[in-house]
């Protein structure tokens, strides 16, 4: 039972179970929280409800699919990631190890890079930047104070990762398929906007995966780091 819980919260299992169960949780804490501060009406509730049903029935559609899937012999698979001309990263407060990684393996396609901080994250966006600048001056970090998030909410991060692939891409001349998300750093939430706005085959996403694990399943520090993408192909 803990296993199969443990599947919806971590993108090593299923990406799919990880998107879903990321939102679920999301929804339940932000009602929570809204009960708690008095400021769930009515409309808020059956709002809630509405979404955690919906929530529900993408999990039932997804185990059917999954089987759909099994028969038919296709597999989910992670996969060394394609050196892509753009790069979207979630920023974690103080974690700069993460996007030099995810960095570092499309070094020599990398021409574009977009940070989203939150407020607690953005001193070390900020040094990024000067990092990014210094070792990979051929990058061009796009404005960071446009992209701040609220990492509590979903919707913040999923608008600003929608502007990236429908506005800001097509403007330095990045199709979609250009353009990868590393949902790796960030809080749920954020990681789970972004996982919403690329809800589309065409935007790649990605996550930075420890190559070694102790018995716990917890990475083995000083272990190697490697990002990766998933993909479904038929075999």
């Amino acid at each position: 039972m803990q296993k199969t819980f443990e599947k919806f919260f971590t993108p090593e299992g299923s990406l799919v179970r990880y998107i879903v169960g990321t939102a679920a949780l999301t929804v339940l804490i932000q009602a929570f929280y809204d009960w708690v501060k008095g400021n769930f009406s009515q409309s808020g509730v059956w709002l809630a409800v509405a979404l955690l049903v919906l929530l529900i029935a993408l999990i039932v559609l997804i185990e059917t699919l999954q089987k759909h899937m099994l028969a038919r012999k296709i597999r989910p698979q992670e996969q060394p990631i394609t050196p892509h001309k753009g790069l979207i990263l979630l920023i974690s407060p103080g974690n700069m190890e993460v996007p030099r990684i995810a960095i570092e393996h499309h070094e020599g396609a990398l021409l574009h890079c977009w940070l989203i901080p939150s407020q607690q994250s953005l001193s070390t966006a900020d040094e990024l930047v000067k990092e990014i600048h210094q070792r990979w001056p051929e990058v061009q970090v796009h404005e960071v104070q446009q992209n701040i998030v609220d990492p509590e909410r979903v919707e913040s991060t999923w608008k600003v990762v929608e502007r990236i692939y429908s506005v800001d891409g097509p403007e330095v001349g990045l199709a979609e398929t250009d353009i990868v998300a590393d949902i790796t750093g960030g809080l749920k939430p954020m990681t789970a906007g972004v996982a919403l706005a690329c809800a589309s085959p065409q935007r790649n996403m990605q996550y930075v995966k420890t190559v070694k694990r102790d018995e716990r399943g917890n990475p083995v520090p000083g272990a190697p780091r490697l990002a990766v993408l998933i993909t479904t192909p038929q075999t």
